[in-house]
């Protein structure tokens, strides 16, 4: 009998081929978009664009502050899934796998797991939902993208993914509420 993470190496290259033998330019181009807009420079020009206007009668968001403070939930994701990648160093799908090429840029081919896009993502969208933001559904339904773009661009195993958004689901249902009440 197979072990499980022998069950699961084998699915995360089964599903990685799948996905890589769909690829288009068209989608390509959209969901490498869609993987940079979750990179981190993205996240601290947000984070700085927010702080810089929040009171100055510039808000552009609702619940701004709230928003801000619940972004601290993928701060704190990034961090500890960067710490997670540097100690398990597991080699991403193009750098593994025979037949999967990155089609977007990664940073080293020993940082595959978990998924920080995947994990910031997710913790972001679940914070707001924590707090009851009403950009909720929409940064739910914004994760959900980043995070599959990720495999679809052969930067990620699915299971690296999963392992992320489990990452930001943790982060993301810490009490972030009261940080916002302050």
């Amino acid at each position: 009998m197979r072990s499980l993470l022998e069950t699961i190496a084998q699915w995360d290259t089964r599903s990685s081929l799948a996905l890589q033998s769909r690829r288009a330019r068209l989608p390509n181009l959209f969901f490498s978009a869609l993987s940079w807009s979750g990179a981190g420079g993205v996240w601290f020009g947000l984070a700085g664009v927010l702080m810089l206007t929040h009171g100055q009668g510039l808000d552009f968001l609702p619940r701004q502050l709230s928003f801000l403070v619940a972004m601290t939930a993928a701060l704190a994701a990034l961090l500890v899934g960067g710490l997670i990648k540097r100690m398990v160093g597991r080699r991403r799908p193009f750098a593994t796998e025979r037949g999967i090429e990155a089609a977007i840029w990664a940073p080293g081919p020993r940082r595959s797991f978990p998924s920080t896009h995947a994990a910031t993502a997710v913790a972001l969208a679940v914070a707001l939902f924590a707090i009851d933001h009403p950009l909720a559904p929409w940064v739910a339904l914004w994760a959900l993208g980043v995070s599959f773009s990720r495999v679809w661009l052969g930067v990620h195993f699915p299971s690296d993914v999963v392992s992320g958004a489990a990452l930001g689901i943790g982060f993301g249902l810490l009490p972030w509420e009261r940080l916002v009440q302050f």
